[in-house]
């Protein structure tokens, strides 16, 4: 149903936001213990976002990107 295939796209989109992350981290060579002392989120809790155990926050996700360079902005779909 649409649920479902709502869902799948969502999980589908946020790993992909999450390997772009962690792709980001370890070519600037910042480590999950630097990244969680400069975030003040602790550092299990960053490698549990990372491996897809829990979801994190819309603003936690912000500041990890701002951290790494990176921004997080909206746009229409192409």
């Amino acid at each position: 149903g649409q649920k479902t295939w709502l869902d799948q796209m969502s999980q589908s989109k946020y790993e992909e936001l999450l390997n772009q992350l962690a792709d980001r981290r370890k070519s600037l060579g910042v480590s999950l213990g630097r990244l969680g002392e400069e975030s003040q989120v602790h550092k299990s809790y960053i490698h549990r976002v990372g491996q897809g155990s829990i979801n994190t926050s819309v603003k936690k996700l912000i500041v990890l990107c701002e951290l790494l360079g990176l921004e997080v902005c909206l746009k229409e779909k192409e």
